[in-house]
């Protein structure tokens, strides 16, 4: 574990910590970067931390808690530019104090010999600050990296003999046959019709992959809808009253993991320029995938829906008032969807965490916020120039009027120039007045936080 630094020009760490606890010991044994890294990023001195020199570190996790959480008390939110790499990768560090400590943690148990340097450490972050983010992007982008070859250290030891579910390999075999596969009834008298080419599109994912989704409009036009409801957005997050610790998952190629009834592949088949093909998973696109892949989930863990998980399709959030029910909803949600053959993303799941983003809201103990990204989204949109664009604004800000402040009085007016087609001054009118609710919010600071019910609601009747 001991180096000497001399002998180093760039810091290096051999230890037995993940990427973020080694450059905590790397800070840690060059007192001097640390304190260039500190002053750097809080250049007005009456602002400067006066910590105490940190003692060098043994490998504890608990020494690793303490050393971060000092880091933690010294930094500020992140500046508009990093002076050095290093301060880049301080910031890093004390965002992701409890990812780091559960690595370390980890690591610890399985005394797993691991090294890595310091320049490699920076070249895996800094896709992270390619482009400008609002303040909050940024820290949730952090929160969810991975981190490649050791991305299983990110599991909490407490779910080890749990690894199998998160296994790329298992997810990527077909499925069998359940009473959940997705059957196509077709209405009586029609046939679907032949489809045509279409030109393949650029990487959709945030991981650079392919999207491949086939144009199903008019197989789902004479399809019989399957009326399984999906959960009431409006609604879904009273179920967290009294949360204070989270996990979120992620199920890996998540309609992919339901067959497509025997006998039906034929109505899913597309054609390519290199021959015709069908599906025989559930693919994307289909009118009654949402609706069959919701069933399957909600009975999966239904005797913990809304006790203690909520599921919209393929995202699981799990919460607890304290850790150690925390430990035993995991566990057991982990083990159902193993049984059932469900595996998930690991690199897009959180563990035991304060504060989570889930389906495009912040969620925390007690409040519940907007993501801050669809914060900037809302910020930056263009000045529509038709009534599409002004629908589709007013269906995307409607979505979050809860958390926009003014936004009632000021949305008639916007839901106006909807039916006024020839006057497309009006847009420009509206979207630039000051009445807009969005448009005039000039930071984050008008959008709102909606308070989760901090205690039991009664209603009294007279009936």
């Amino acid at each position: 574990m001991e180096s000497n630094p001399a002998e180093e020009p760039q810091p290096s760490v051999e230890g037995i910590f993940a990427a973020l606890s080694e450059q905590a010991t790397a800070i840690q044994r060059h007192d001097q970067a640390l304190s260039e890294i500190l002053r750097l990023l809080n250049p007005q001195p009456h602002l400067e931390p006066r910590l105490p020199a940190p003692e060098r570190f043994d490998g504890n996790p608990e020494r690793c808690r303490g050393f971060l959480t000092q880091c933690t008390l010294a930094f500020q939110l992140q500046p508009s530019s990093f002076p050095t790499e290093n301060s880049k990768v301080a910031y890093i560090i004390t965002l992701l104090t409890g990812k780091a400590l559960d690595w370390a943690s980890a690591l610890w148990d399985q005394k797993s010999p691991l090294t890595i340097n310091c320049q490699l450490f920076i070249e895996e972050m800094r896709r992270v600050f390619q482009h400008p983010s609002c303040r909050g992007d940024v820290d949730h982008r952090l929160l969810n990296l991975s981190q490649g070859t050791r991305s299983l250290s990110r599991v909490p030891p407490e779910y080890s003999d749990l690894l199998e579910v998160f296994s790329k390999a298992q997810a990527a075999t077909i499925p069998p046959h359940r009473t959940y596969d997705c059957s196509i009834e077709l209405m009586q008298g029609t046939y679907p019709s032949r489809g045509r080419l279409y030109s393949l599109s650029g990487p959709e994912r945030t991981d650079g992959n392919l999207r491949p989704c086939i144009d199903y409009r008019n197989l789902n036009s004479i399809t019989i809808k399957n009326r399984y409801p999906l959960p009431l957005m409006t609604t879904a997050f009273e179920v967290l009253q009294g949360a204070t610790i989270f996990t979120k998952l992620d199920l890996r190629n998540a309609y992919h993991l339901v067959r497509i009834r025997e006998g039906d592949e034929w109505k899913t088949a597309f054609n390519t320029p290199n021959g015709h093909y069908e599906y025989r998973v559930m693919p994307f696109g289909l009118v009654n995938a949402p609706a069959v892949f919701q069933c399957l989930i909600n009975d999966v863990l239904r005797e913990m829906l809304n006790l203690s998980v909520f599921v919209y399709l393929d995202d699981i959030l799990i919460f607890s008032r304290n850790h150690e029910e925390h430990v035993q909803h995991v566990r057991r949600v982990l083990t159902q969807l193993l049984k059932h053959k469900l595996f998930v993303k690991l690199e897009k799941s959180e563990f035991h965490v304060p504060s989570v983003s889930f389906l495009g809201f912040w969620v925390s103990k007690g409040s519940l916020q907007m993501d801050p990204g669809k914060i900037q989204a809302v910020l930056d949109w263009p000045q529509p120039n038709s009534i599409k664009q002004v629908q589709r604004f007013l269906g995307f800000s409607n979505f979050y009027r809860r958390f926009i402040r003014n936004f009632r009085p000021a949305a008639p007016t916007a839901h106006s120039e909807t039916s006024l087609v020839p006057h497309l001054s009006g847009f420009r009118h509206w979207r630039t007045s000051p009445g807009n609710p969005v448009k005039s919010s000039q930071s984050d600071d008008d959008f709102e936080c909606a308070k989760v019910f901090p205690r039991k609601v009664c209603l009294a009747s007279d009936v």
